[in-house]
C-alpha cells in the first residue's frame, strides 16, 4: 500500500478487528496468506477477484501492483466501510455494498477467485446461503478461500478443550450484534470436506495459521469443479451413519446452555446490585412526597384556622 493512502478512522477499524495502526500490516499478514494458498502457478494477471467481506478494504490495498492487470472488487455489509473504501481506494478497486443474505449484485460465473477473512466465521444460518452464492459468482475452474475458526481458536473462545470428533459446526451467540463482533462459527476439516465438498472441491484445509503455537484462524481452499450444485438442504444434511454430526449436535446443546446460564447469572447479579440502591431510592422518593404533603398542609386554609386550638390542646395536655 502507497505511503500516500490515508488510513481508515479507528472507528471502522474497530469495526473488523484492529486499529488504524495496522491496517497495513494486518492487511499485509491477510495478503500473504493469500497468495501462500493459491496454487504455485496461480497468477493474478487478466484475473477477476472479490474479497467477499472487504470491510475498509485493507487486503485490497495490499494488491494494488496485482490490480494494474487484473479487476478487483469488494463487497461488505457496512455501508460506512464501503463508503471510505470507495473514497480512497478506488481506482483501482471496485466497491459494493451487500445485504446480510443473497444475492450479490454480480452475474453468474464472474470471478476467478473469490476469498472472505473473517466471514464464515461469524455466519450461523445463512452459512449454506452465502456458500451457493460463492458457488454461483465463480467461474468452473476458479478458487474460494475463506478463514474459519477451528482448533487454534476453539479454547480460547468456549474455555473447552478441542475434540474434533465432537466439533462439527459450532454456532454460538446468535443475535450477538456486529458492533462487538456478531455471532461465532466453528467449523473441524471433517466437517467442512464433508459439506463444503458437496458443492466445492476442498482442495486443501489449513488448521491454523500459527502452527508454531497452534493458534489462530484456519483457512480452506476450495475450487468450482463442473458439477451440479445441490440444494441448501442438501449440503446441511447430517452425514448418515457419522456419529460426529449428533456429537457435534450435543456440544452445540451443552455449549448453548453454558451460554445461557452465564448471560442468566449476570442478569441476575446486575438485579441483586440494583436492589439496595432501588430501595434507597424508593424511600427518598417516599420521604420527598411527605414531605411536600405536609408542606401543602401547612400553608392550607384549613390549618391555619384550627392553630389555635391545637395550641390550647398543647397548653391542655403539657406536663405539671
Amino acid at each position: 500500500m502507497p505511503a500516500n493512502r490515508t488510513r481508515p478512522p479507528a472507528v471502522l477499524s474497530a469495526r473488523i478487528g484492529g486499529s488504524e495502526r495496522d491496517y497495513e500490516s494486518i492487511g499485509r499478514a491477510h495478503a500473504d496468506w493469500l497468495r501462500d494458498a493459491l496454487p504455485d502457478d496461480w497468477s493474478f494477471a487478466g484475473k477477476s477477484v472479490l474479497d467477499f467481506g472487504c470491510g475498509t478494504g485493507r487486503s485490497l490495498a495490499q494488491l494494488e501492483a496485482d490490480a494494474s492487470s487484473g479487476e478487483f472488487w469488494g463487497c461488505d455489509i457496512d455501508a460506512d466501510s464501503i463508503a471510505w473504501a470507495s473514497e480512497h481506494l478506488s481506482p483501482p478497486f471496485h466497491f459494493v455494498r451487500n445485504g446480510e443474505l443473497p444475492p450479490l449484485p454480480f452475474p453468474d460465473g464472474k470471478f476467478d477467485l473469490v476469498y472472505g477473512f473473517s466471514v464464515f466465521t461469524h455466519l450461523l444460518d445463512s452459512w449454506s446461503a452465502w456458500l451457493l452464492e460463492m458457488h454461483r459468482v465463480l467461474a468452473v475452474g476458479g478458487y474460494g478461500a475463506f478463514t474459519f475458526l477451528g482448533e487454534g481458536m476453539f479454547s480460547e473462545l468456549t474455555g473447552r478443550a478441542w475434540d474434533p470428533d465432537r466439533i462439527g459446526m459450532i454456532m454460538l451467540d446468535g443475535g450477538r450484534p456486529w458492533s462487538i463482533g456478531g455471532p461465532n462459527a466453528f467449523h473441524s476439516e471433517w466437517w467442512l470436506r464433508e459439506h463444503w465438498g458437496r458443492l466445492l472441491a476442498v482442495e486443501s484445509v489449513e488448521p491454523y495459521r500459527d502452527a508454531a503455537r497452534r493458534r489462530g484462524q484456519g483457512l480452506v481452499l476450495v475450487r468450482k469443479d463442473a458439477r451440479v450444485a445441490p440444494t441448501r438442504e442438501q449440503i446441511e444434511e447430517p452425514a448418515a451413519g457419522d456419529v460426529r454430526e449428533l456429537r457435534s449436535c450435543r456440544l452445540n446443546i451443552e455449549l448453548l446452555l453454558d451460554r445461557s446460564a452465564a448471560l442468566w447469572r449476570s442478569a441476575d447479579a446486575s438485579v441483586g446490585a440494583q436492589l439496595p440502591a432501588a430501595g434507597e431510592a424508593s424511600a427518598a422518593a417516599e420521604v420527598s412526597l411527605l414531605q411536600r404533603q405536609l408542606a401543602e398542609l401547612t400553608q392550607s386554609k384549613s390549618w391555619r384556622a384550627t392553630a389555635p386550638l391545637r395550641q390550647l390542646r398543647r397548653l391542655l395536655t403539657r406536663p405539671g
